[in-house]
């Protein structure tokens, strides 16, 4: 299946160096999945804030340095503990963020349809967000979905109300 997967996703620019990330400082994007709500928030750089149930943890992503599963953008891997000191159970955190670009509407539903353990929600203008725990590992990817090199104007189960997007003030922004 990941084989066919591979083949929908448009990678076009292989040897891009720029990660191509969803979120800019000071960006807050707050989602509510059947797995529960998650606010993630942009801080500097590549540090991200993520906050779930009573929880808030920070965590620099790393740069995809080449293209995986036809992504490129930001990740981390859960590679061992993430947070010594955890909170409801977590200290592991498998994270990721990055454009999607897709040839086709169907082809975008293919694709979620591949990944059923993943609660996703998507707006009509194809910000995507998934959240779930298992076990001590946090899983949240953002994504922006493209069809064909354009943000949508509508997807089919968009919900528009699922997710919203906020901005610090830039002298906020600074500061932190």
């Amino acid at each position: 299946m990941s084989v066919f997967v591979l083949a929908q996703l448009n990678c076009a620019d292989p040897k891009a160096t720029k990660p191509e990330i969803v979120m800019t400082p000071g960006m807050i994007i707050s989602a509510k999945t059947s797995y529960g709500s998650i606010k993630i928030q942009a801080l500097k750089g590549y540090r991200r804030s993520y906050e779930w149930g009573g929880c808030k943890k920070e965590i620099t992503l790393q740069v995809r340095e080449e293209r995986w599963l036809g992504q490129k953008g930001l990740f981390y891997p859960a590679p061992g503990l993430t947070w010594l000191w955890g909170c409801e159970g977590i200290h592991r955190a498998s994270l990721e963020e990055s454009m999607l670009d897709f040839g086709s509407e169907s082809e975008f539903h293919d694709w979620v349809n591949a990944y059923k353990g993943m609660a996703y929600v998507y707006r009509n203008d194809g910000l995507m967000v998934a959240f779930r725990t298992r076990g001590e590992l946090l899983i949240v990817a953002v994504h922006q979905v493209l069809i064909a090199g354009q943000k949508p104007l509508s997807l089919e189960g968009g919900t528009d109300d699922a997710i919203s997007v906020d901005m610090l003030p830039p002298e906020v922004v600074h500061r932190n």
